[in-house]
């Protein structure tokens, strides 16, 4: 019962990527399992013509008929092909962008977990292969809809061989129920073993996928990859050698399997595909020979019975397929079902009230996790405050700014915003307060003014404002907003260096407008002078709002209010820079310390510009 519901939620839900791809395929079956009778019947008729002598007349008019109806199902049959191939192709990039808004509304945490990414590639590695993806789906099930039609349809032009007269000494009644049971037999024959071909080569490839391909696979996308190239050249090659040589074997095992386990089972199936002709041979001819039927029939009948098993074989033959495919609908309608959204309440952000954070005792873990990667943070952040975040890396940084714009929810406590549980404020609305830059941001390769508004549309005044507040004034000036970053889609594109593709994303978020500024490690990749440069942008462009800097270059956060130091997860220090650096046993001080030379190098290259 679950694998029929299965079926009818693939049938509608491909009916409303694409409406009309699933009637087209079954129409133009249903046609292709009409035609042949056309032609069959003519036989019949031109046969008899010859044999008993009839008017030429009517054998014209019944041929001119014929011919007719069988141009008109060739004609229409190659339209509603056409007409399919348009559709499957639609409904292919439709569902393709379907499964990726699907995961861009996801909430972020549950894509990051690896049972989500086995899963989501699992759903891919299925579809890539013919007998288990959408487009045999949906062929399959015209065939079998059609299949059942032309099936019924043979049954009635050659139910008439079925008369009681027997030969040979055997009834009549004991010759045709036995090649009914024969032709029955190999038919069902013919369906299990198809049933077992397709199950386990549908293990296989569920057990392929077991093997962590989709990390050989990611390897083997970076190489190919032009902005990875140097980085693979200058280190180890060997290293992507061994990795491909690992893919190719797991590709070499595949065809292996499936050549030496297709060459016995097909040949298996072609065994009994000459056996049932066999029979249907004698049966008709010996018929013909004892005078059951008339010798004007027996090509007709022969075709007809021909058709009959055709059309139940291609029946049989999608059922093979559908049933077990069922495991590739089942991952892919959980992953349609998985919940979208978190919890969004109702409240709004009233646009001139002063903003204040309270974090209280929150502690959070990664679900695929037993060690806590935050525990118990207790931190308020003030309207309008300046706030560092510094430690090591892996103390809960970035993890912290994940919970505060909603990426991640608590494990344990809460977030309140003005004294209000941030899950009970419209989720839309909360993150539109946040204009945040990531350690690990991404642009894309599409136009420099797409990339700063994140927008297929945007204010060009306002690109070029972000830019000079970032130190690219010269950068806009040379290439403008219209030009693309990157060669994916425009061979002359901008290869924008490490330093200038950070100041970016910092435009994107000064873009954005957000109330609150959090830039996690923004300067990690520019000299002390231009990250001095723009921290001082920033403490004018964020005067008003709430700004949180995460930065391994404590000198930057001097001009801070406050400094929240984190450790293995937990908060162990929070004060002013002078209040810190002056608790010699504190975990500030040590840091600090650390990088004291560094400072003094700093202050000597500013001084000599």
């Amino acid at each position: 019962m679950k694998r029929l519901k299965r079926f009818f939620r693939m049938f509608f839900y491909v009916e409303k990527i694409e409406r009309g791809v699933m009637w087209n395929s079954i129409f133009f079956n249903i046609i292709e399992a009409i035609r042949p009778f056309c032609l069959l019947y003519l036989s019949k008729i031109i046969i008899e013509a010859v044999t008993s002598q009839r008017l030429l007349s009517e054998v014209l008019r019944s041929t001119l008929i014929l011919l007719t109806a069988f141009m008109l199902l060739s004609i229409i049959s190659g339209i509603l092909d056409k007409r399919f191939m348009y559709h499957y192709k639609c409904f292919s990039k439709k569902h393709t962008m379907e499964k990726a808004l699907k995961v861009l509304r996801l909430n972020f945490e549950l894509t990051e977990q690896n049972e989500f990414q086995n899963d989501l590639n699992s759903i891919k590695q299925f579809e890539r292969f013919i007998v288990f993806s959408h487009g045999d789906f949906i062929k399959n099930t015209g065939t079998c809809i059609a299949g059942f039609i032309g099936a019924g349809i043979a049954l009635y032009f050659f139910i008439g061989l079925f008369t009681p007269q027997g030969f040979m000494g055997l009834s009549g009644a004991f010759i045709n129920s036995t090649f009914l049971i024969l032709l029955i037999a190999f038919n069902i024959i013919s369906f299990y073993l198809s049933k077992y071909i397709y199950k386990k080569f549908g293990e296989h490839i569920s057990g392929e996928v077991k093997k962590s391909a989709r990390y050989i696979k990611s390897y083997m996308n970076l190489i190919y990859d032009y902005r990875t190239g140097k980085d693979i050249r200058l280190y180890d090659k060997a290293l992507a050698e061994k990795y491909t040589g690992t893919y190719l074997a797991m590709q070499k095992s595949t065809h292996d399997f499936m050549a030496k386990f297709f060459s016995r089972t097909v040949g298996a199936a072609k065994l009994l595909e000459g056996s049932l002709l066999v029979l249907v041979f004698l049966f008709v001819g010996l018929k013909a020979v004892y005078g059951s039927i008339a010798l004007s029939e027996v090509f007709f009948f022969i075709g007809a019975i021909n058709v009959f098993s055709t059309q139940i074989n291609l029946t049989l033959d999608g059922l093979t397929i559908l049933v077990p495919s069922d495991k590739s609908r089942e991952k892919l309608l959980n992953f349609l079902d998985i919940d979208e959204k978190k919890y969004s309440g109702k409240l709004s952000i009233k646009k001139d009230e002063p903003i204040v954070f309270e974090l209280k005792n929150i502690s959070f873990k990664y679900p695929d996790r037993d060690k806590y990667a935050l525990k118990n943070i207790n931190l308020k952040i003030d309207s309008s405050q300046k706030l560092a975040m510094v430690g090591k890396n892996g103390s809960g940084k970035t993890t912290l700014i994940k919970l505060l714009v909603r990426l991640y929810e608590p494990t344990e406590g809460e977030i309140l915003l003005n004294g209000v549980n941030i899950k009970e404020y419209d989720y839309d609305e909360y993150i539109d307060v946040f204009s945040v830059v990531f350690q690990d941001f991404k642009l894309l390769s599409l136009k420099l003014g797409e990339n700063v508004s994140a927008s297929s549309s945007y204010d060009e005044k306002k690109v070029a404002d972000a830019l000079l507040k970032t130190g690219m004034e010269d950068f806009y000036k040379k290439h403008g907003g219209e030009a693309y970053l990157y060669q994916n889609f425009d061979i002359g594109g901008i290869e924008a260096s490490g330093g200038e593709a950070q100041k970016i994303a910092m435009a994107r978020a000064i873009y954005h407008g957000g109330k609150i500024f959090i830039l996690d490690e923004p300067t990690a990749a520019l000299d002390p002078i231009s990250e001095a440069e723009i921290y001082s942008h920033f403490d004018n462009i964020t005067s008003k709002n709430t700004a949180i800097y995460i930065s391994h270059r404590l000198s930057s956060c001097k001009f801070c209010d406050k400094i929240a130091v984190m450790d293995e997860g937990s908060l162990v220090q929070y004060g002013n820079h002078n209040e810190l650096v002056s608790d010699v046993n504190g975990k500030y001080y040590e840091l600090w310390n650390a990088q004291a030379k560094y400072y003094q190098e700093d202050e000597t290259q500013d001084k000599s510009f």
